[in-house]
């Protein structure tokens, strides 16, 4: 199907789908991978993952019973956000702004609204597959450890980090989550940690 790269062009993206099993097989780099981009392109300031939550959408409205997610390879740091956006979650600066869910926005996030997100999230069952086990945040976290591979300079590397502090600062006040605590919620950029708040 179509939908929006990491810099948020449209792309044709392919999933697996079963419906026997009703289950989807979805590989987030389809749609969210650093492969998809030039060298020059790269940065994970800009990037999202909004088309591997369209990828998601497109299979919970198939009926999907069962979803196996990947999250390797990605050119993302947003934690998540642009994919929970395609299924309907918004989020706010403190301005009451609407955030666009990219890396350069963690650090101005003030607040999450799930109230709109896709009705099926919760009858679906979710598994994460990740061959890491990075923290979210710190000198093992995403921003430190990958980050820099999809382009970000040392400044960045600091301001993603301190983002998805702030990412985590948010779900624990709104939500009582310590995804610092989860072992690979750094991964694919913190997605982990998306998946782990918003995928259940």
């Amino acid at each position: 199907l179509e939908v929006l790269d990491p810099l948020h062009r449209k792309i044709k993206a392919s999933y697996l789908y079963s419906k026997d099993k009703k289950t989807a097989y979805i590989e987030m780099a389809e749609a969210s991978g650093i492969r998809l981009l030039k060298k020059n392109e790269a940065n994970p300031m800009f990037t999202s993952t909004y088309g591997t939550g369209e990828l998601i959408k497109d299979a919970l409205n198939k009926g999907v019973e069962y979803i196996i997610l990947g999250i390797g390879g990605s050119a993302t740091n947003d934690a998540g956000m642009g994919m929970a956006r395609a299924l309907g979650v918004q989020f706010y600066n403190k301005n009451n702004e609407k955030l666009s869910g990219r890396g350069d926005d963690l650090i101005h996030l003030n607040f999450i609204d799930n109230s709109s997100a896709h009705p099926r999230l919760k009858e679906v069952k979710f598994d994460v597959a990740c061959d890491v086990d990075n923290p979210l945040y710190g000198l093992n976290g995403a921003a430190f450890v990958y980050s820099p591979q999809k382009g970000a300079t040392p400044e960045m590397v600091s301001q993603l980090d301190f983002g998805l502090r702030r990412f985590n600062d948010v779900v624990k006040r709104q939500f009582e989550i310590n995804l610092q605590e989860i072992s690979g919620a750094g991964a694919a950029g913190g997605l982990g940690a998306g998946c782990i708040l918003f995928l259940n």
